[in-house]
C-alpha cells in the first residue's frame, strides 16, 4: 500500500513541476478568504485567535488610472509581478483609490496579529494579471502592502501545509501548486520557483509518515507515504524547509535562499588545508569552500547527521547571534578561526559552550573532508 501511495506521490509531483511551465491558468472564483484547512490541521492556538473584525475603512469611489494612480500602484505591482514571477509591465492597474485604513495593519490583521490602532492613509489599488484581478491596500509610500482580494488557490492535495506565529505567514505545498500568503487572508499561488525544492519534498515525502507538530520554525502538517516516522528533530528540518519554501516564494525566487545557520571560518593561512569556510543551513546541508586560489570554490557538499542537526537547532533556539574569532590552537597570529552562530535566543554561551562549537566544526569539516577524500 504505502509502495502505491509513493508512486501515486511521484506522479502528482510530477504535475506540480509541469505547472510551473504554464503561463495561462484557468478562470477561478476570486476570494478574500484563505482556502479550505488541510485535512487534519492542527489545533488552534488561543493565543493566534483571529482579533474582531476592524471598521469598515473609508474609500473614495474609484476612477479610471491616471499617470499618479500608477505611480501610487507601484508597491503593489512591484509585489504582484515578484509573488507571481512576472514581468511588471504585463500587470494594468484596473484602478487607484485614496482610501483611510483603520489601523496598522490596513484593515487586514492576520490570525492573531495585533495592529495599531491609528488612521492609516493609503490607496485601494485594483490590478490585472494573467487574466485574474488582485485587490491590494497600501499606506502612502507603499512601505506596507497588502493583499486584499486574490483568485481562489487551486493547489491540489495538499502535501505540507506549514504556519509561522511569529510571522502570520503561511504556505500550502500541494499536490499541483504552492500558495502563500497570511494567515487567514487570501493567498498567492503560484509554481515551485526552485527545482532543488521538489527533489527535496519527493524524498520527504518518500522517507517519512505523515504527522503534525508545532516546531521553533513554525506549524507543520505533512503528508507523507514513507514508512519512517519523523522524529523531532525531522519535523523541525521540514518545517525549516519549509519556511524557506514561503521565503523563496515571497521573494520570487528560481534559486535556493541562504539559510546559513552556523558559518566556520579559517583564515591568514595560503596552501595549508582543502577547505576554508563551512556553513550549515538550517535544514542540516553542510557545504565547504576553499579560497587558495584566491577565488571561492566549493569543495563539498554534505548532510549532517541527525544528532548533529539537534546539537545546532540547541544552540539555535538558546543563544543569541555569536560571532566568535580566536587564533586558531597551536598556530601563529596569522591563523584565525571563526564561528558565526545565526541564533535566536538571548544566552550568551560560555567559554564551555565556544569550545563545544569548535569541536562541532571539527566533525564537520573532517566529515566534508573525507566526502572529498583529502586530509586536514
Amino acid at each position: 500500500m504505502a509502495r502505491s501511495l509513493f508512486c501515486i506521490s511521484q506522479l502528482l509531483l510530477i504535475a506540480l513541476l509541469a505547472a510551473g511551465c504554464a503561463t495561462t491558468r484557468p478562470h477561478r472564483s476570486e476570494t478574500s478568504a484563505a482556502p479550505a484547512a488541510p485535512p487534519s490541521p492542527l489545533t488552534p492556538d488561543p493565543a493566534t485567535a483571529a482579533p474582531a473584525a476592524p471598521a469598515t475603512p473609508r474609500r473614495a469611489a474609484p476612477r479610471p488610472p491616471a499617470r499618479e494612480d500608477v505611480a501610487a500602484a507601484r508597491p503593489a505591482i512591484e509585489q504582484l509581478a515578484r509573488h507571481l514571477r512576472i514581468p511588471a509591465e504585463s500587470i494594468q492597474v484596473l484602478s487607484v483609490a485614496p482610501a483611510e485604513w483603520p489601523n496598522t495593519c490596513l484593515g487586514l490583521p492576520a490570525d492573531g496579529e495585533i495592529c495599531g490602532q491609528m488612521i492609516v492613509p493609503g490607496y485601494a489599488v485594483s490590478l490585472l494579471a494573467e487574466g485574474h484581478r488582485y485587490d491590494y491596500r497600501t499606506d502612502l509610500d507603499g512601505r506596507r502592502v497588502r493583499l486584499a482580494l486574490a483568485p481562489r488557490p487551486e493547489v491540489g492535495e495538499p502535501l505540507v501545509t506549514w504556519r509561522d506565529a511569529r510571522s502570520f505567514h503561511m504556505l500550502i505545498i500541494g499536490t499541483r501548486r504552492i500558495a502563500f500568503g497570511r494567515r487567514g487572508g487570501p493567498l498567492i499561488d503560484t509554481a515551485l520557483g526552485v527545482p532543488d525544492r521538489a527533489h527535496d519534498l519527493q524524498q520527504f515525502l518518500a522517507t517519512y509518515g505523515p504527522f503534525e507538530a508545532r516546531t521553533p520554525a513554525g506549524e507543520i502538517v505533512f503528508a507523507g507515504v514513507g514508512e519512517a516516522e519523523a522524529t523531532p528533530t525531522v519535523q523541525r528540518l521540514i518545517a525549516e524547509w519549509a519556511h524557506m519554501v514561503w521565503r523563496e516564494a515571497d521573494l520570487g525566487l528560481t534559486e535556493p535562499a541562504s539559510d546559513r545557520a552556523f558559518i566556520w571560518s579559517r583564515r591568514g593561512v595560503r596552501g595549508q588545508g582543502n577547505c576554508d569556510r563551512v556553513a550549515v543551513s538550517r535544514t542540516g546541508i553542510a557545504t565547504a569552500w576553499s579560497c587558495r586560489s584566491g577565488e571561492d570554490r566549493l569543495v563539498a557538499r554534505l548532510a549532517i547527521s541527525e544528532e548533529q542537526l539537534a546539537r545546532l537547532y540547541r544552540w539555535l533556539d538558546r543563544f543569541e547571534t555569536v560571532d566568535f574569532d580566536a587564533t586558531a590552537p597551536g598556530m601563529t597570529d596569522r591563523v584565525r578561526i571563526g564561528i558565526t552562530l545565526a541564533g535566536d535566543g538571548v544566552d550568551v554561551p560560555t567559554e564551555a559552550d565556544l569550545e563545544a562549537m569548535t569541536l562541532f566544526a571539527n566533525e564537520i569539516v573532517t566529515a566534508l573532508l573525507a566526502a572529498q577524500g583529502g586530509d586536514a
